[in-house]
């Protein structure tokens, strides 16, 4: 079927009636209701599971259509890749939205791995949502790619959060967050679908290669799974997959409640005392903070954990880094000592103040004027999450400030849900020195709504009808303070 002469718009239609948004993951619907006027980026191969989420968007989220790009990668490792992005060009035409691919295409000389296409498919996504300043890539994996992922990684003996993945919506830092409305619907049902209303897709002819892990998982241990039970395990593995992250966030909070260092070059068991199941999360996150979770695997892990508590005193190495290990005691030998957090002391703001701290931060409180200028800031994300934020002022008298405390928490702006700052942080690179440093921000109820390096709280967003709003300006150095201000008065003066 040729793109052109398929009428997509009423098969998009279609296609939104059978698979409804009360169909869709509830977290990555509530990500893009909350981000519908912000560009988005949707990788689409052509396949049937992207396809759909090409069509199902489009019907979804009319207001998006004009800043939806639909991206697809050419990795250079089959022939029909060039057929498969003209007719990924085709459909969004039809759509009447923009398409982009890559104009070099990768040379391999050998048959590329699974990990080499992914990443270099990665890079230009997250290329092309640079350019476009997009804190949103949508992609289509459906409920089948959790069963296979699950399968793949518990033979490997993952973490609870990698047996989470793929996850609704996963946050990366500086680059856009990944959204997957469609890992709540199966890929029989949505090719399905499809097929009712006459859509054809394009077939990825490697997704049969026995060469790759997952097409063996897929073609051969699925299958057996299900013959082999008597009730259908999609349903079980997804039910699994949220109750192992609800599991994950429990440990993790509890971690964040203990008075221990991650970042330091000593971890002691004695901090686990209480609650000695915590040892094996915290062995992890601080392998993690050390650099060395990739060099320690699962047998290493082990191997650790039962040395840790031991008491003889031994001497082990992984990515080049010595441990001694032993005694109730893991020391990295090779650590510089680690830089002293200068503590923030809790300080009241009213609108009109600046706070100035001992070693050079600085915080401004201001009211100031909500207009059109503003709002094409915001509209083209020229707004540094990291120095300044906007907040309703209505019922803002005053702010307080304090250090990072463990369990702080809050919904950021057009984030689904609360998420904590230990999260946050992580996602963002933030070292574990300077999160104790960052001013945390609390309305006069001691909620938290703004920290240096993430946007602002979600409830506290401004709104068409809102003429003025609460400045907040961070800067952790006073020079850099008096530039950033300066090159701010510099813009509103030309504008």
């Amino acid at each position: 079927m040729q793109a052109l002469e398929f009428d997509w718009r009423q098969a998009a239609m279609g296609l939104l009636e059978r698979i409804p948004t009360t169909l869709w993951e509830r977290q990555a619907r509530a990500w893009l209701d909350a981000h519908c006027n912000e560009p988005w980026i949707l990788a689409c191969s052509g396949g049937a599971d992207s396809l759909a989420l090409l069509l199902l968007v489009w019907a979804a989220y009319p207001e998006a259509r004009e800043q939806l790009h639909v991206v697809t990668y050419n990795h250079g490792a089959r022939p029909e890749a060039e057929e498969e992005t003209i007719f990924v060009r085709g459909v969004a035409a039809s759509l009447g939205v923009k398409a982009l691919t890559n104009h070099e295409v990768p040379v391999w000389p050998d048959t590329p791995r699974e990990r080499q296409l992914r990443k270099v498919r990665l890079d230009f996504l997250r290329a092309v949502a640079a350019t476009y300043a997009s804190r949103t890539l949508l992609q289509g994996h459906q409920a089948d790619d959790v069963i296979e992922s699950f399968l793949l990684r518990a033979g490997r003996g993952s973490s609870l959060r990698a047996l989470t993945a793929p996850r609704p919506v996963e946050h990366f830092g500086h680059h856009p967050s990944h959204v997957r409305p469609l890992l709540s619907v199966a890929r029989d049902r949505l090719r399905a679908c499809l097929q009712e209303l006459n859509v054809s897709w394009q077939e990825d002819g490697s997704n049969a290669d026995p060469r790759y892990r997952r097409n063996r998982v897929r073609q051969d241990v699925v299958p057996a799974w299900r013959q082999a039970v008597p009730h259908e395990p999609l349903m079980g593995v997804l039910a699994i997959r949220e109750e192992l992250e609800d599991a994950e966030s429990v440990v993790e909070t509890a971690l964040d409640a203990l008075p221990v260092d991650y970042a330091a070059s000593t971890l002691s068991a004695r901090a686990f005392s209480a609650q000695p199941a915590l040892r094996r999360w915290a062995l992890q996150r601080w392998l993690h903070r050390q650099g060395l979770a990739e060099h320690v695997n699962r047998n290493a892990r082990a191997h650790l954990l039962e040395a840790w508590i031991k008491p003889a005193v031994n001497e082990v190495s992984y990515g080049g880094v010595t441990l001694r290990v032993g005694h109730g005691t893991i020391e990295r030998l090779d650590a510089q000592p680690a830089p002293t957090a200068v503590q923030l002391p809790r300080v009241t703001l009213f609108p009109g103040a600046t706070c100035f701290w001992p070693d050079g931060r600085v915080l401004q409180v201001c009211r100031t004027h909500v207009d059109e200028a503003l709002w094409q800031r915001f509209r083209k994300n020229d707004v540094d999450v990291k120095r300044e934020a906007w907040l309703r002022c209505s019922n803002l008298n005053y702010v307080q400030v304090r250090p990072w405390q463990p369990g702080d928490a809050y919904q950021p702006l057009g984030a689904p849900g609360r998420r904590k700052l230990q999260d946050l942080f992580t996602d963002r690179k933030i070292p574990e020195v300077e999160r104790h440093q960052l001013p945390v921000i609390l309305n006069e109820q001691l909620d938290v709504i703004w920290v240096a390096g993430v946007p602002p709280a979600h409830e506290l967003r401004l709104r068409p009808e809102d003429d003025w709003a609460l400045k907040l300006t961070y800067s952790p150095s006073l020079a850099e303070y008096n530039t950033f201000s300066h090159a701010r008065e510099s813009e509103q003066s030309t504008e």
